[in-house]
This record gives structure tokens, sequence and C-alpha cells, in this order.
């Protein structure tokens, strides 16, 4: 599959548990006025907090728009830095429910997914050259846990 070179999907998630306004998400519509640039086809979705759905529609975006790059933005209340930028993300693990009361039997997201899957882009690197005055930035090789 050959992924449109100039579309760009950036994710944010809606509310859930405490959070009934999703920063992620009202950072990604921030984005959206601002734009990546005139030669840039940016796309913008909200993710429901639900492991089914999510799945779903993340296929889709890969599946219709083809995009060369999907960001999706989170919110890590735990966290103290305010841009994780996350290495890999893992299949198993998962003991939370979802907004709809669901938990992936097992804590597996994906039955017959890979363990893992990882960023194609170095996060480290990107980590190392990234400076935002008043802002931190940390890099994760685990996603949902700083490391």
């Amino acid at each position: 599959m050959d992924s449109n070179s100039n579309t760009v999907v950036v994710t944010g998630f809606g509310p859930f548990r405490q959070h009934l306004v999703n920063s992620s998400w009202e950072a990604v519509k921030e984005m959206s006025k601002l734009g990546l640039g005139e030669n840039i086809d940016l796309h913008i979705m909200q993710l429901p907090v639900a492991y089914r759905k999510a799945k779903e529609l993340v296929c889709k975006i890969w599946g219709t728009l083809q995009p060369l790059l999907t960001v999706h933005i989170g919110l890590a209340s735990s966290s103290k830095a305010i841009i994780i930028l996350e290495q890999c993300g893992k299949n198993k693990g998962y003991k939370e429910m979802d907004v709809c009361g669901f938990c992936p039997e097992d804590g597996c997201c994906l039955l017959d997914g890979p363990e893992r899957i990882e960023s194609t882009i170095n996060m480290k690197t990107l980590w190392k050259n990234i400076s935002v005055e008043g802002i931190d930035v940390a890099f994760s090789r685990d996603a949902g846990r700083e490391n």
C-alpha cells in the first residue's frame, strides 16, 4: 500500500473518567487551525477511549486515507512531562476498562497482533533535538510508562 505523500493524520482522544474535556483533542483542534503548511493535507480525528472502536477507526485511517504519517496525541495524567515521545507500543498489559466498560481479554489489545509496534521515526533522536521553551519533553520506549 502506497502512502499519500502529503497526507498527515493527527488524532486526539475523547472524554474518559474525570477528563470530561480531553486536552489531547483540544490540542489537535488547535493544531488544525494552524495547519502544517500549504503542501500538507492535514486530517484530524477524535478517537473514543474505547479499545474496539479506536482500533476500527485507526484501521480505517490507514485503509482509506493511506497517510504518510499518523500521530496519536494522548493524555497521560500521571506524567509530569507535557509531551511524551513514544518509540513503541505494546499489545499486552491493558487492565483498565474503557468508556464502554470493556477490558481486553487477558489484557491483550489484538489477540493475533504483534507483541509490539515500533515507530519508524527515531523518537530518541527527536527528543534530544527538540526544545520548546517552558514545555517538558520526555522520551519513552513503553507507551503508558515514562522511561
